[in-house]
Parts: C-alpha cells; structure tokens; sequence
C-alpha cells in the first residue's frame, strides 16, 4: 500500500515561485484526502470542484476517483454530490502534472 504524501509535500517538492493556482492547489489536495463540493468551498474556496475535476482529467490526463454520496446541505437538506480523490496508481502522473502547472 503506497502512503500518501502530505499536501505540504506535495506543493513544496513541485517548483514554487509563487502562490500555486487553484488548480495546483486542489490537485495536491486530491492526492491527499478526498473532497466534495462543500469541502472544497470552504478549503480551498472552490464553488466549481466538478469543473476543476474536470480540467484535472481532460487537461492533465489523471483519473479521478468519484463516489455519490449524500451531504448535509442548505437548512440541513440532505443532498447529492461527489466526493473527489485521485488515487495512489495517478500519484506519479499527477506529481509530473505538478510539475508543470503554474
């Protein structure tokens, strides 16, 4: 079983210049824990993860796992999303994509 590395590691082992894009930000974060859409708005101010997902796969080629779970919402409404997690066989395209992303 490969152990993840910490978000910190993630960000400081790619080439940091300055404040890493949103993009950059939630990749890391996907390597390290999982995310939904409220778990990324209130993390990484984030009110578009399916569309960052998104860019992650078509853009950057790492699959990203998904599972449908049910999440507590506006006035305590249970409602339906997505939780986000890139897994550990997209590790090594997803550091190499790191690399690259501003």
């Amino acid at each position: 079983m490969t152990l993840s590395p910490s978000y910190i590691e993630i960000i400081l082992s790619s080439k940091l210049t300055k404040t890493p894009s949103k993009l950059k930000r939630v990749t890391g974060i996907l390597m390290t824990e999982s995310l939904d859409f409220i778990s990324a708005q209130q993390k990484e101010n984030d009110r578009s993860l399916h569309s960052t997902v998104s860019t992650i796969q078509n853009t950057w080629g790492i699959e990203v796992y998904r599972r449908r779970i049910k999440r507590q919402g506006y006035q305590g409404i249970p409602t339906a999303c997505c939780k986000y997690r890139i897994l550990p066989d997209q590790f090594k395209k997803a550091r190499k994509a790191l690399d690259r992303m501003r």
